[in-house]
């Protein structure tokens, strides 16, 4: 009965809640909605006011709120924001707000507030400002709780009523029912029935609960003829697994013969396994002292190698130094060479000139080949060099400004430098771009203007420089020796064919390469990966 009351009131609570809360949430709105109505009304009747700007008659105007008991405020605004008139006429400031165009319509600190535009045609005149108490909605709070209480009271009262006067016809047919589950359970007799005491739906009740009892009763004998006819089939399964044990055991005792053999085969095994340990040992200590005969000779062959770089050192100190000590007395043959033509410049012998014109070119081809060593044994010198950030625009110009002094012909360098500086070593940098330019100058064709392209891009995380040209090419049948020492391709103009192959030796040296690009007789593209 208590857990009926309980629901019951917990039902007619819940109801009620719903519906105070819908009435506080109407009452509300239609509170806004009168607000804003008035709002309206006396924003129309201002328009005379504040168009004619008569304060008294705004005064007037606001004085009629009074009769609306929830007014607590009202101020009037004309187009500029300042106050015109207010109600009532002590108004606080801190109760309105300052600038209208900063108040918005709604609920605020348990006040509705209302703003409404006062316009006459288009023309805006001012804002009308309206402040409204909550004590209606208190008023209605109030009824209303007093109403619910007094509903949730007398349903309750009813309720009790109702179930005093139907237990006696509910609870006592359940009790029995209760009474015979309660035996059955105890003595596990299936047997027993329900009274019938009527027949409605408790009667329907008490059949259904007799037929259930009346199915377990026959289950329970269905059961226990199963559970006989389960013993003689265990009993049947039991001899059938003596029989499989017995048949097991015989597979054991075989098993048990096949593991001996394998025992003596894994005892064949284990000295197998003895002698193969032993000819590792013997390959161990053959490989061993093998090892120790290679490093030997490796101890050898690095001391070789460590005596012919000492050996190279001292031939490459041997090349510097005596092109430096052969300078000088060069120097001092050409000068000789030229005051004796000076000197006999008057005789009438052509023989005498030849012969010192022959003198002339074997003293200037002896001085370049002698600066060509001095330059190979510099290359050699220069290997441990230090890293530079090297600007590849400065050495260009600077090249640019050394070969217009010393070339005998006009010419023309593009730069399409996307990689602009470099950290390699300055003087590799500047030897690599002398020699290429000034090959492209040397080597040019009589045919046409001489122009070169630098160009400088990443390829692969490696910074490639190409220079390319349109002087005479290179034939293909001389590209294996291209880079060789003191190979010349083109006999008309003077040179030692050292300038690439210093080149390639400077780039390798870096861990770079050079590789050749022919344009057959329009020219030659050189990439050098740095």
């Amino acid at each position: 009965m208590l857990v009926n009351l309980l629901t019951s009131g917990a039902v007619l609570l819940v109801t009620c809640l719903a519906f105070f809360a819908y009435e506080l949430y109407t009452f509300r709105q239609s509170t806004l909605t009168k607000l804003k109505s008035l709002g309206e009304i006396t924003a129309a009747n201002s328009t005379a006011a504040l168009a004619f700007n008569d304060i008294d008659a705004a005064h007037e105007l606001l004085a009629l709120l009074h009769s609306e008991q929830h007014i607590v405020a009202a101020v009037l605004f004309d187009s500029l924001g300042p106050t015109f008139a207010m109600y009532p006429l002590e108004l606080a400031d801190s109760e309105y707000p300052i600038d209208p165009h900063l108040a918005e319509s709604g609920c605020t600190g348990g006040l509705l507030e209302g703003v409404q535009p006062v316009v006459q045609g288009t023309k805006f005149l001012g804002t009308l400002y309206l402040k409204s108490d909550l004590k209606a909605l208190q008023e209605r709070f109030l009824l209303y709780g007093m109403v619910v209480l007094i509903v949730m009271g007398f349903s309750i009262l009813i309720a009790y009523i109702l179930s005093q006067l139907l237990s006696n016809s509910i609870s006592r047919p359940i009790l029995v029912l209760s009474e015979t589950a309660t035996a059955i359970s105890n003595r596990q007799d299936y047997t027993v029935r329900a009274e019938k005491h009527s027949n409605d739906e408790l009667g329907i009740l008490t059949d259904a609960f007799n037929h259930m009892l009346g199915q377990i009763q026959a289950k329970d004998q269905t059961l226990l003829q199963f559970n006989k006819n389960l013993e003689k089939k265990v009993a049947e399964r039991t001899l059938e697994l003596e029989i499989s044990l017995n048949e097991q055991k015989e597979t054991e005792r075989r098993l048990s013969e096949k593991n001996t053999a394998l025992s003596r085969a894994l005892e064949e095994l284990h000295r197998t396994k003895e002698e193969l340990i032993n000819l590792n040992n013997e390959l161990e200590r053959r490989v061993e002292s093998r090892t120790k005969e290679v490093v030997a000779r490796e101890i050898e062959v690095n001391a070789k190698n460590h005596e012919l770089k000492k050996v190279n050192i001292d031939l490459d100190n041997f090349i510097y130094t005596a092109s430096h000590d052969l300078k000088s007395p060069i120097s001092n043959l050409e000068g000789l060479v030229g005051i004796l033509k000076e000197e006999l410049e008057d005789v009438d012998n052509p023989s005498v000139h030849q012969f010192l014109d022959m003198m002339n070119i074997c003293t200037t081809k002896l001085r370049n080949t002698i600066q060509d060593l001095a330059e190979i044994t510099k290359v050699q010198k220069n290997l441990e060099e230090d890293l530079d950030l090297v600007s590849f625009e400065q050495v260009i110009e600077d090249i640019k400004e050394e070969l217009q002094i010393t070339a005998n012909s006009t010419f023309v360098v593009d730069q399409k430098l996307e990689i602009k500086e470099i950290l390699y070593p300055i003087h590799g940098l500047r030897s690599v771009l002398h020699n290429l330019l000034s090959n492209a100058i040397k080597y040019r064709s009589n045919e046409r203007p001489v122009h070169i392209t630098v160009s400088t891009y990443n390829e692969k995380d490696t910074v490639v420089l190409m220079v390319e040209d349109n002087g005479l090419g290179i034939e293909e049948r001389h590209l294996p020796r291209l880079f060789s020492m003191f190979k010349r391709f083109h006999s008309h103009v003077d040179g030692t064919g050292i300038g690439l192959y210093i080149i390639k030796r400077i780039v390798e040296n870096r861990g770079g390469r050079i590789e050749y690009i022919s344009k057959g007789n329009q020219g030659s593209i050189f990439k050098v990966y740095l």
